[in-house]
């Protein structure tokens, strides 16, 4: 029997906001208990669908581009790559299977779960790598580093 995780969620931008939060989180808990308990979390921003779409032009770039240790890598390696390297992963030997030797894996997070500043951050390491490594950036790529530029901005402000 599988469980379907139903999220619903309500931002507070600033202090402003506070008060309808609480109300809205009363009434959301009201709502739900009948049904069984219901958990609250708190947390950030994570970026969207729309943001992790920017992430690939860029992998793609780097992938057609760059031999890593004299190897080829798929841009889904590339992006394991970057975010284990930005996110401190740590290796650990792996766990046998089948009787094959186990390998070696890379724990400590992965990239569903980054916000929007830790997205703005990756984006910016992989283009710092592919400026580091002669990339030539296609017109998508460009793209996803004026959105970084455009937060970081709004950010700032």
């Amino acid at each position: 029997m599988s469980t379907r995780r139903r999220e619903i969620e309500f931002e507070c931008a600033d202090q402003s906001q506070i008060d309808a939060a609480l109300v809205w989180c009363l009434t959301m808990i009201k709502k739900g208990l009948p049904a069984g308990p219901v958990v609250i979390r708190l947390g950030r921003l994570r970026r969207t669908l729309d943001q992790n779409a920017k992430l690939w032009p860029m992998l793609q770039d780097v992938a057609s581009q760059v031999e890593w240790q004299g190897v080829r890598m798929s841009k889904e390696d590339w992006k394991d790559l970057f975010v284990g390297s930005l996110k401190l992963q740590r290796p650990l030997m792996g766990i046998s299977v089948d009787g094959e030797p186990p390998g070696i894996v890379m724990i400590g997070g992965g990239s569903s779960r980054l916000n929007i500043r830790q997205f703005c951050n990756l984006i910016e390491f992989i283009y710092s790598f592919g400026s580091d490594n002669d990339v030539v950036w296609s017109e998508k790529s460009e793209e996803s580093m004026e959105y970084v530029r455009d937060k970081i901005d709004k950010d700032s402000a």
